[in-house]
């Protein structure tokens, strides 16, 4: 019997180092962040472009990345991302809704928002060395934003203690 839990279990972990490989790993539990007081969901609202992000598999190497926010009746938030991979087809599949952690931890809702989001890796049980997936996208209202912008980007991620993470520039040339 112990023979087949090993093999069932081994794909499987297997399956879930894939998955996160690539992923930016923290060490420790998710760090602690400042987000936004009194978010406006109504400002936030309209069309985002993606210049800087942790990777994250399902965008894999895609450029021109732009995410459109809808607020909804019912208070949620309707998110439309798109990008284009010259070297692959995407299809937009009506899937299941899927909810997520989404912290804006500073936007001035005109030109610039830095966005994180981090899930502690709880499926490994690591108590004694935890860690966690971290994920991050910085987000302009221009396609190519001017260096003062930028500049307050890394004024909001240095005192989050998140500018030395590997950030990964997205392309916006199409």
């Amino acid at each position: 019997m112990m023979i087949m839990a090993c093999t069932i279990f081994t794909p499987v972990l297997l399956v879930m180092v894939k998955v996160i490989q690539g992923q930016v790993a923290v060490k420790g539990h998710c760090p602690e962040v400042t987000v936004v007081d009194n978010f406006d969901v109504s400002r936030y609202s309209g069309v985002w472009y993606e210049q800087k992000r942790l990777f994250f598999l399902i965008e894999g190497n895609g450029i021109c990345v732009n995410a459109t926010y809808t607020p909804q009746e019912d208070g949620t938030v309707q998110v439309l991302n798109q990008n284009y991979n010259p070297e692959q087809v995407c299809v937009l599949f009506d899937a299941a809704p899927i909810s997520a952690p989404y912290w804006v931890l500073s936007t001035d809702y005109t030109s610039y928002s830095v966005v994180w989001s981090c899930v502690d890796a709880v499926f490994l049980n690591l108590s004694t060395y935890p860690t966690s997936q971290g994920f991050s996208w910085l987000l302009t209202r221009e396609k190519n934003p001017s260096p003062e912008v930028f500049q307050s980007i890394e004024g909001v991620l240095a005192a989050n203690n998140l500018k030395d993470l590997p950030y990964t520039d997205t392309a916006q040339t199409c």
